[in-house]
């Protein structure tokens, strides 16, 4: 019995021979594809396209693998090079291709229309092809085909979209791989340059922190000299002025050694605060109309006699016109000008000082700028220490010039100078002296008024004298509030000596007792001088309670911590008026004579 003979369909063949053709072209091409974009887009276009699809997306998990995100395509999803247009999300388990990326399972749909689960991308088509690209069991994306006719897609196109889901599968995840591996070398890259961004700026911090610790030392050390200094003198002539067997002008010379040495340690004490208010942000500056000519005469007059104390010849200049009246903080100015030219007095042993006045318009911001330079032929300022000189705690230092102080007068004086609108320039050369030029705004230009320099006089016919008050206290009752024995016998001093009758209590509660006791019988004093910080009951409840009772008495504050919150929270307990110790002598009397002088004011306005 002879066999039928077999028949074969010659456009099958060759198709599948195409097929096969394609897909070891495929293969081959793939073998030097590095990048994900690379593989995918030659997934699209070698295989895909060369076997006659009119349409094909490429989908890939996204990295929270929740996702599907179209990653290349061919046909109309791909109008222009590696492009999609309007690229779609589709989420896993949701559409034709959710629903494969969740089953791993192959959807061959030959009428969509029929199918709920059909999303419209580009446009609708009747077939559609999935299949699920895995890789070790997992599925990382889906390769979708559609088309306009009604079951277009084979159980060949099923095995070859399949065979090449396959073939690119380990070369997708490959790449992805090394996409991770890539982008965890390039976090670890960036931690390593933060890190060692980091250990510079340590470095760096490190640095400054023994640099500061070095400068506050050195400050400390300089502190402890520049105390103990003027200490000895208090503490000695105030030892001599005990002494019965001392002449009258032996006594007032030692007095006047006990207030100078005083002043000095007063000086350095504001500095210490100037500099804290500044650092804390409290400072603000008081900005009202000053005379320039008795600001600048008064600093002159001031700084003179130092400077012929040491032989040293001291000029002022004034070069062109200027101003009669400024804005500014006339404190503070003035306190910036005397820390120059002391400076410049101090680092000076031959030749002079010359301070050179003038004015100019800054026209940036239509300000009139008022100028001052001070010029000396001292030792001069090294490069190292020229860059840090207006650092906190940085002195000159010389060998051949040993000089101690706080090492902050120029670091407030900038601060100030930078407060009042301006700045401190300096210029500087070892042994040939320094040029310091301080500039602040001082007026609007098209308002201040300047005058020739002939008519800005520097000169004073009578040199000013330290007076005393000629006010007088007659008839006026104080009680004194101080736990201090020391300073309530001054305070008592000084009050009996402009007549007053003083009244005493040693802490707050005591204070509060007494005067309410005193208002019972219609003795209340007319003032109260109320030290804040006492034992048993300190002055701000002291203070409160009494207002608490109805006591009106004028209350003066008077407290050796000296802060602008400070201020604030005396007032706000109650107090009229903030006094910080220490007190001036001289001036004592006038400040509580003008208190009284008020309150009579608004008792009879009232």
């Amino acid at each position: 019995m002879t066999k039928p003979k077999q028949t074969f369909d010659l456009d099958t063949l060759r198709r599948k021979a195409r097929y096969l053709e394609v897909i070891h072209e495929f293969a081959l091409s793939q073998v030097d594809l590095n990048s994900l974009d690379e593989i995918l887009w030659n997934v699209a276009k070698t295989a895909i396209a060369q076997l006659g699809f009119l349409d094909c997306v490429i989908y890939l998990l996204d990295e929270t693998g929740a996702n599907l995100i179209q990653k290349a395509a061919h046909g109309p999803k791909n109008p222009i090079a590696h492009d999609i247009f309007k690229p779609i999300m589709v989420p896993v388990g949701e559409g034709i291709v959710g629903s494969v990326a969740a089953t791993g399972n192959v959807e061959r749909i030959a009428n969509t229309q029929l199918d709920p689960r059909y999303i419209t991308d580009d446009a609708n088509r009747l077939s559609e092809l999935a299949v699920p690209i895995i890789h070790q069991g997992k599925v990382i994306g889906v390769l979708d085909s559609e088309h306009p006719e009604l079951d277009f897609f084979s159980e060949d196109h099923v095995q070859l979209l399949s065979t090449i889901a396959s073939l690119a599968s380990t070369r997708i995840e490959t790449a992805l791989a090394m996409q991770r591996l890539q982008s965890t070398v390039q976090q670890l890259q960036r931690t390593e340059r933060s890190l060692e961004k980091k250990a510079e700026e340590l470095r760096e911090a490190k640095i400054r922190a023994d640099h500061a610790s070095r400068q506050k030392s050195s400050f400390l050390a300089n502190m402890s000299h520049e105390i103990r200094t003027p200490m000895t003198a208090i503490v000695g002539y105030g030892d001599l002025l005990t002494r019965p067997d001392k002449s009258s002008e032996e006594r007032f010379e030692w007095a006047e050694q006990v207030r100078r040495n005083s002043d000095h340690l007063l000086g350095m004490m504001n500095d210490l605060l100037d500099l804290a208010k500044i650092e804390s942000g409290e400072f603000k500056p008081d900005i009202r109309n000053c005379e320039l000519n008795d600001l600048v005469t008064d600093v002159c007059a001031l700084m003179r006699p130092r400077a012929e104390a040491k032989e040293l010849y001291f000029n002022v200049e004034v070069i062109g016109p200027m101003p009669l009246i400024i804005e500014t903080d006339s404190l503070r100015l003035r306190q910036t000008m005397v820390n120059l030219i002391s400076n410049a007095v101090k680092f000076t042993d031959k030749g002079g000082v010359d301070v050179r006045l003038r004015s100019a318009a800054n026209t940036d911001n239509r300000q009139l700028e008022f100028i001052v330079e001070v010029e000396d032929t001292g030792i001069g300022i090294h490069d190292e220490t020229l860059k840090q000189i207006f650092e906190p705690f940085t002195q000159v230092k010389e060998t051949a010039h040993k000089s101690f102080g706080t090492g902050l007068g120029l670091t407030i004086s900038q601060n100030f100078a930078r407060m009042l609108g301006g700045v401190i320039e300096l210029q500087s050369e070892p042994g040939k002296g320094s040029l310091f030029t301080l500039r602040i705004d001082c007026g609007p230009l098209d308002s201040t008024i300047c005058v020739a320099p002939k008519f800005f006089n520097l000169t004073r016919d009578k040199p000013r004298v330290r007076a005393l008050s000629v006010r007088r206290l007659d008839d006026v009752v104080v009680h004194v509030v101080e736990d201090s024995v020391a300073i309530k016998l001054l305070l008592q001093h000084l009050l009996e000596e402009a007549g007053a009758e003083v009244r005493h209590s040693a802490n707050g509660k005591e204070a509060v007792d007494s005067i309410l006791a005193f208002g019972k019988q219609s003795q209340l004093p007319n003032l109260i001088l109320m030290d804040m910080l006492m034992p048993i009951m300190d002055g701000y409840t002291a203070v409160t309670k009494l207002r608490q009772a109805g006591i009106r008495t004028p209350i003066i504050a008077m407290t050796a911590f000296a802060f602008l919150d400070d201020r604030d929270k005396c007032l706000k307990a109650g107090c009229d008026v903030y006094m910080s110790k220490p007190i001036d002598p001289a001036k004592f009397i006038d400040q509580l004579a003008a208190c009284l002088h008020y309150e009579e004011q608004v008792r009879i306005g009232s």
